[in-house]
């Protein structure tokens, strides 16, 4: 099932991005910030979407509001134990049509061009690279993705 803006989901949606990012790199300046607040997402007009199997929370991700019609696709994160059952598309899939009920008209992400499995997913649902190059927010994120959803 599928969840928005639960509170009492927030600090799963926290630990399995700190677990999925000290998986592969270090964790930022940025990543705290948003541990510190993860309602904040929401209060700046985004949604954070989380996935239960049971009464676990086992795959996150979440819309950013950048404007009226763009939106940030980021933290997706699926648990280790949970990967490979297509949740991670599920959730992603959801925070799409979500985008899209909001007036989107564009959705971006950045990624890690090491991070196959999430460039091939992000692929198979329409995203595109737009950019090949170190991002100037994330020191992890070296390709950055968008689609048109409106």
């Amino acid at each position: 099932m599928i969840h928005e803006n639960d509170p009492d989901h927030y600090p799963a949606f926290i630990a399995l991005n700190q677990d999925w990012i000290q998986e592969y790199f270090e964790l930022e300046p940025i990543d705290l910030e948003l541990a510190r607040d993860p309602s904040s997402v929401v209060r700046n007009g985004g949604c954070i979407f989380t996935l239960t199997e049971g009464n676990e929370v086992v795959s996150v991700c979440a819309l950013f509001k950048k404007s009226e019609i763009e939106y940030e696709l980021a933290r997706m994160a699926t648990k280790k134990t949970s990967r490979g059952k297509g949740y991670g598309r599920q959730v992603l899939n959801h925070a799409l049509e979500k985008a899209r009920a909001l007036g989107a008209k564009n959705v971006y992400l950045v990624s890690n061009t090491n991070l196959k499995a999430a460039l091939h997913l992000y692929e198979a649902v329409g995203f595109k690279t737009t950019h090949i190059g170190q991002d100037p927010f994330y020191k992890r994120a070296d390709i950055r993705m968008e689609m048109e959803v409106g």
